[in-house]
């Protein structure tokens, strides 16, 4: 079998399993936001071949940051998208190289960064001051309104001739929002190390089990975009507040 249709079989099979159920959703949740820069396609066939991996980049980009490949490592396969064709490239975990120590960033947030990240995004967002679950469901909530219409778009096309398409659009538009908004909060949670019992949700992921099996891989797609998005203005201002310390230092 050639590696495209390996990769094409992985994820074929993948895609359903994620979604089978609510706790196959978390844990592909957690798993995915180890690599929140990734495509959601990419973390699913990472998903699929190895699910003890750390911190992941190719040879290329660990040559960059001064590490080798340790002697015939096994790479995983993802996808790269150029020019419309679709090639393969390889992903290396940390653990198979050796070399320069690298200091990616701190997503276990001591309790003097929580406060002061806290401090920035409350301001830039206009937010009331809150602790740190209640802060990051209330990004996940602005980030989903801001972006939930651009994915509900196709849903609806494929709601046709579906029990969905019985709900009145409100009901399903409000319980997808829901969804998203848990979704993101737990993903962007599980970045920062949080259990599970003190990530806030709703009862999204929960009341909607039927829905996250429906929307599968769109779902997929929405809550890696939009988590991805909330992540980076978050680690931008975790080194701003790390650089700013340094230099008070």
């Amino acid at each position: 079998m050639r590696n495209d249709e390996r990769l094409r079989t992985i994820y074929e099979v993948m895609a359903p399993y994620i979604v089978r159920s609510e706790r196959n959703w978390r844990d592909y949740l957690a798993f995915a936001s180890r690599f929140h820069k990734q495509s959601f396609d990419n973390i699913l066939l990472v998903y699929a071949q190895d699910e003890d991996v750390t911190i992941l980049a190719t040879k290329k980009q660990w040559a960059g940051v001064g590490r080798n490949l340790i002697s015939r490592p096994k790479g995983i396969a993802v996808c790269v998208y150029s020019n419309a064709r679709l090639t393969l490239d390889y992903l290396f975990d940390i653990s198979q190289t050796v070399g320069k120590e690298i200091h990616p960033t701190n997503w276990q947030l001591s309790d003097e960064m929580q406060k002061a990240l806290g401090e920035r995004l409350t301001f830039s967002h206009g937010f009331q001051a809150q602790p740190l679950p209640d802060l990051l469901y209330a990004l996940a909530r602005e980030a989903v309104n801001d972006n939930y219409e651009h994915y509900l778009q196709g849903l609806r096309q494929e709601t046709k001739n579906h029990l969905f398409e019985e709900i009145p659009a409100g009901g399903f538009e409000a319980q997808y929002i829901q969804l998203l908004s848990d979704s993101v909060s737990y993903f962007i949670g599980k970045k920062c190390h949080l259990p599970d019992e003190a990530i806030r949700m709703g009862d999204g992921m929960r009341q909607s089990a039927i829905l996250i099996r429906f929307t599968g891989c769109p779902s997929g797609y929405a809550v890696t975009s939009i988590s991805k998005a909330v992540l980076l203005e978050m680690e931008r201002n975790i080194r701003i507040i790390n650089r700013e310390r340094k230099e008070n230092m």
